[in-house]
């Protein structure tokens, strides 16, 4: 008994030795553990400050905006977890209960749309139902005006088919047809006394063609006068080198021609070559011609040129403008002068009854206009314009005043 007790004596010191030796073990590992993580921290800590003191303000930047968005990306992540957790929590009846609500809701929307749709179909249906029985009716209405205008389109052939076999058609003498009932182309007009004071006309040229009247002009065309010409004039006589005075007369080039009359016609050539476009007178081709030593601008209507009658004969018109600066001048003594072609009497007899008629705005003490008419040939009549330029002996200069001429007396112009 005795050896046995000091044998398990024995063991449990040795038992106590292992335990002192294990724990003394431990507590070196410890010791050393807490050595390796403090040698740790301070390794990654010093690389830390190191990676920090490398990097650059812009990396900096960068890395801080990549954090951001990847906390943004994070947050999106939890609300969608969020998102699915309640789903998963929820009731799925309900939600398919939820689910086919919705779906009654846009099928009765549905629905409302369609039969809305509908009617408005139904609606652009029935109007197109009325428009087309209203084109109807027009086509029909138009049906009967042709036949009514093709009928009355016979009535007229056959009238005329039987005019011209009872009676021939005449032209009227041109040459031969007097002016009804003459009177003198002037008029009496009260002075400041109050004294009758005779007053001869001058005359505004209307020619009457077709359905159109072409006034012309009541002021001559002289160089002195309109500025287009003058520069035509002073350009077409410096390339023909030739001079002339202030009064318009040339003066002789022995050097390139032999005569005036040589000067003259080079003059006209000129104008021949390079037809003259005054401002204001559109209406007219302008051409030069040779009469003695003068020199005049003559004025030819073009083809379609005037004004038709039913705007002339009207307060809007371009004529009725032309009475107005006539009338409201310092001398508006003038009386028209018609000059009717063959088929253009039905457009004087119009726009004659303007012009009797015709009164001044804001003056009605001024009323018609004196006027008188003659027939002319077809695409026959022209007027000259002496263009204020001479070829020839300039007179002298006169040395007493000229006698004052009496007032002429114009007869056969009016009527």
């Amino acid at each position: 008994m005795a050896r046995r007790r000091s044998k398990t004596s024995a063991t449990g010191g040795n038992m106590d030795s292992l335990l002192d030796a294990l724990t003394n073990v431990v507590g070196i590992l410890v010791i050393v553990l807490v050595a390796v993580q403090l040698s740790s921290q301070d390794a990654a800590r010093q690389i830390v400050e190191e990676y920090e003191k490398k990097i650059t303000p812009e990396e900096r930047e960068k890395a801080k905006q990549r954090a951001e968005e990847v906390a943004r990306q994070l947050k999106k992540v939890e609300k969608l977890i969020q998102r699915e957790r309640k789903l998963q929590a929820g009731d799925p009846e309900k939600e398919l209960e939820k689910l086919k609500d919705e779906l009654r809701k846009v099928e009765e929307l549905a629905k409302k749309e369609t039969a809305a749709a509908e009617k408005q179909r139904l609606e652009a249906e029935a109007k197109k139902a009325e428009v087309m029985e209203q084109i109807d009716g027009l086509h029909k209405l138009i049906a009967e005006l042709e036949e009514k205008s093709n009928k009355a389109e016979v009535q007229r052939i056959a009238l005329m088919t039987e005019l011209k076999e009872t009676r021939a058609a005449k032209p009227p003498p041109v040459k031969e047809v007097r002016l009804p009932t003459p009177k003198p182309s002037f008029m009496f007009v009260r002075n400041t006394k109050g004294e009758p004071e005779l007053k001869t006309l001058q005359p505004l040229f209307v020619l009457c063609r077709g359905d159109r009247i072409i006034p012309f002009p009541t002021t001559g065309l002289s160089w002195k006068n309109d500025p287009n010409l003058e520069r035509w004039f002073v350009r077409t006589l410096k390339s023909l080198k030739i001079t002339s005075d202030k009064d318009g007369w040339l003066i002789p080039n022995p050097e390139l021609y032999k005569s005036y009359e040589e000067m003259a016609d080079a003059i006209v050539k000129e104008s021949q070559e390079k037809p003259l476009n005054l401002r204001g007178y559109d209406d007219f081709e302008i051409s030069m011609k040779r009469v003695g030593p003068n020199l005049n601008l003559v004025l030819t209507p073009k083809e379609n040129a005037g004004e038709r009658v039913n705007s002339a004969a009207s307060k809007s018109g371009d004529f009725n403008k032309i009475l107005f600066e006539i009338a409201s001048s310092k001398n508006p003594y003038y009386y028209i002068r018609y000059l009717v072609e063959p088929d253009a009497f039905e457009t004087y007899l119009e726009v004659r009854n303007f012009s009797d008629s015709w009164t001044m705005p804001g003056n009605n003490a001024v009323q018609g206009w004196p006027a008188g008419w003659e027939p002319i040939a077809e695409n026959t009549y022209t007027r000259e314009y002496f263009a204020g330029v001479r070829a020839g002996e300039k007179p002298p200069a006169p040395t007493t005043p000229p006698a004052k001429a009496a007032p002429r007396v114009v007869g056969n112009d009016l009527d």
